[in-house]
């Protein structure tokens, strides 16, 4: 019977840093043999979560969590890929988990072309865009984040012509990456005049318009500046014409609230459950109310 491969240490730390993924490339790279490699699968020690990407921890494909994913899909991009969009949201702070998971291809190579792939197609999007990254996994800032997100929204509204509908969308992504995102609305407004050139434009979403795409852009960005200077200009007149940073950052527990669902913020370099699902969070909630702790939130009654 043959010997059991042993996995050199320098993979295994790789390993731990991307929550057990590892690229065919990285397990090469480590001195370990494509004979190797194919050993571990069949020995069930690893798993193939898709073609040259593998799950070190045994677990089946179909049990991969949402940062395996993630891992999977920057390793698919490769260098100079991060996670962007409602991802990168989630990671900042200020959404929930979602799929499929965004991830920002460099400019410099081509999309994965993984269609046949039904598992990765299903769990991940890539968008072509040079975006600067920043803590583990990659993803892009929080004022970045919500400057795509509300470009995003505004190509959404521009296809179906309803600009109220768009200013309002873009209200609300601006309102959660100020609240939860630790942002200010100062540094969005910097950030988008930055943005605004022809080197560093923001996503339209690839939605077509009557204006075409260049025009679409141009009209995004006039609508996200129109709402972050209404907002200012609000913020202003309810603080004497002081202008305001952002808020702080409540004691926990708090349970901010998306599409009606109360969830506990958490950073990803939290040695704390980084998880729970909505409904044992609403059960502890509606637990900790009965009990007299949160009497702003007795069943029944709006959570804010």
């Amino acid at each position: 019977m043959p010997a059991a491969t042993r996995v050199p240490e320098a993979l295994i730390a790789t390993a731990d840093a991307q929550s057990q993924v590892v690229s065919r490339t990285q397990v090469l790279a480590s001195c370990l043999s494509p004979y190797n490699l194919r050993g571990l699968v069949a020995a069930g020690r690893w798993s193939a979560l898709t073609r040259g990407i593998f799950l070190t921890d045994g677990r089946a494909p179909d049990r991969a969590d949402w940062f395996q994913w993630a891992w999977c899909g920057l390793l698919v991009a490769g260098p100079g890929s991060c996670l962007g969009l409602r991802a990168a949201a989630y990671l900042n702070g200020f959404d929930d988990q979602h799929y499929p998971i965004q991830v920002w291809c460099t400019t410099s190579r081509s999309l994965p072309r993984r269609v046949q792939d039904e598992g990765l197609a299903a769990h991940l999007r890539f968008v072509k865009g040079d975006r600067n990254a920043l803590g583990s996994p990659p993803r892009t800032s929080v004022n970045r984040t919500v400057l795509d997100l509300c470009s995003q929204e505004a190509s959404r509204s521009a296809a179906q012509d309803n600009p109220l509908r768009s200013l309002e969308a873009i209200r609300v992504r601006v309102e959660e990456g100020v609240r939860y995102g630790g942002t200010t609305l100062e540094s969005l407004i910097d950030e988008l005049q930055s943005a605004s050139q022809p080197s560093a434009s923001l996503p339209s979403a690839s939605l077509p318009s009557a204006s075409g795409a260049n025009g679409s852009r141009i009209q995004g960005h006039g609508r996200i500046h129109q709402v972050l200077t209404n907002l200012v200009v609000q913020q202003q007149e309810l603080n004497g014409g002081r202008s305001v940073g952002p808020r702080p950052v409540p004691v926990e527990p708090w349970w901010p609230v998306f599409n009606g669902t109360p969830i506990r913020r958490w950073s990803p370099d939290d040695s704390r459950s980084p998880w729970r699902p909505p409904s044992t969070q609403r059960q502890t909630l509606e637990t900790r109310a009965i009990r007299g702790n949160d009497a702003s939130s007795l069943p029944g009654r709006p959570v804010t």
